[in-house]
């Protein structure tokens, strides 16, 4: 019997009986390693985008970022827009925001930069961090009162400030107002405060749970985001309608339950859990398809279907469009892209019927 999840695929080009899809399957992601020449994803533009508006979320009233080392640096570029003052490592003033990256010699030297009221940022890459080595990242925080966020799978903010403080709400949606950062912003599928909470880890209060148990493995994005939505007491709602308030809270919390699905897919791929990841991550799509996480394994996904393809793996890109179909169905470019790949590896009938599929989606209204 065939399994599960080859019949995802099959509800998208119904009437397909290929031993085509025997062949290809649907699980690159899993079983397929991919090529050396996939470039870090470290540069996925909107990731850099979401952690920006995080970042100004935390301090909505900045005037300057300071890129205090060459990983903080790789946020310039999504900086530019929002017209503030950007320096770099040499500059000795006071800054708004301190972006950094790697411990540094003397915290004194970096905290003095932050300015009165200002903020201080650690990007994170958590990619094969080891569990002591992070502990040891929240712990010599100069600053206690901070927040973790997961715009990535292993791409992380830990922003935190000298003394608490309440963020105002109203601020939030000022900053989507902003006419500098909306072409960006909705570039990056943001079009709202509630989309940046799906990346809300919690406060050192909510983390510290996650190191009780033993263990020297790696850190994983799961281990930190509890199963209970975490709180959000330091966001101020004054001034804010209570329809719209409600609304926020409502969308918010969706976008939470939704990353929490994102990384029960990730649970299960790491177990070899094939129909459990796709059905957490299809069912993630379809109720936030802008999840950064979800739109972030989609790429790694894309990147590494082009790799195949330009070294001559038709098959292995074969089965990173596979599974970019059953995760989001929808998507014209990517079926269009399979189609072209199973035309090069000689399956045309099956090409015919995606292809088909893809401009049933295009143009809806025509027979």
């Amino acid at each position: 019997m065939m399994k599960k999840t080859h019949f995802i695929f099959w509800r998208v080009v119904p009437g397909v009986a290929s031993a085509a899809v025997l062949v290809l399957g649907l699980f690159f992601f899993f079983r397929a390693k991919p090529p050396k020449t996939v470039p870090d994803l470290h540069h996925y533009k909107s990731l850099r985008t979401l952690s920006v508006a995080l970042i100004l979320a935390e301090k909505p009233d900045a005037v300057s970022v300071c890129f205090a080392d060459e990983g903080a640096e790789s946020l310039r570029d999504a900086f530019a827009p929002t017209g503030l003052t950007l320096t770099n490592a040499t500059y000795e003033g006071h800054c708004s925001v301190v972006v950094f990256s790697n411990t540094p010699r003397e915290w004194s030297r970096l905290t003095s930069r932050v300015a009165d009221s200002g903020i201080l940022v650690r990007v994170i890459d958590a990619q094969n961090l080891k569990r002591d080595a992070f502990r040891n990242i929240l712990s010599d925080f100069p600053f206690r009162s901070f927040h973790l966020w997961m715009p990535g799978e292993y791409d992380w903010l830990l922003i935190g400030r000298e003394r608490p403080c309440k963020l105002k709400l109203e601020a939030l949606f000022d900053l989507f107002a902003d006419d500098r950062l909306f072409e960006s912003l909705a570039a990056a599928g943001l079009s709202d405060p509630a989309d940046l909470f799906a990346s809300y880890a919690g406060t050192w209060e909510e983390l510290k749970d996650a190191f009780a148990v033993e263990s020297t493995g790696t850190v994983l994005p799961e281990n930190f985001v509890t199963r209970d939505i975490p709180a959000i007491p330091w966001l101020s709602d004054d001034g804010i309608e209570p329809d719209i308030l409600e609304d926020f809270r409502r969308e918010a919390r969706s976008r939470q339950v939704v990353r929490r699905l994102v990384l029960k897919g990730c649970m299960s791929a790491r177990r070899g859990d094939e129909d459990g990841a796709l059905d957490a991550w299809s069912a993630a799509w379809r109720r936030n398809p802008g999840d950064s996480m979800l739109l972030e394994r989609l790429y790694r996904l894309a990147v590494n279907a082009r790799a195949f393809t330009k070294v001559g793996n038709l098959r292995g890109a074969a089965k990173c469009y596979e599974t970019m179909i059953a995760i989001r169905p929808t998507d014209i470019p990517v079926l269009k892209a399979y189609a072209e790949c199973l035309i090069a590896l000689g399956q045309r009938p099956l090409a015919e019927k995606v292809l088909e599929r893809a401009q049933t989606l295009a143009f809806p209204g025509r027979e």
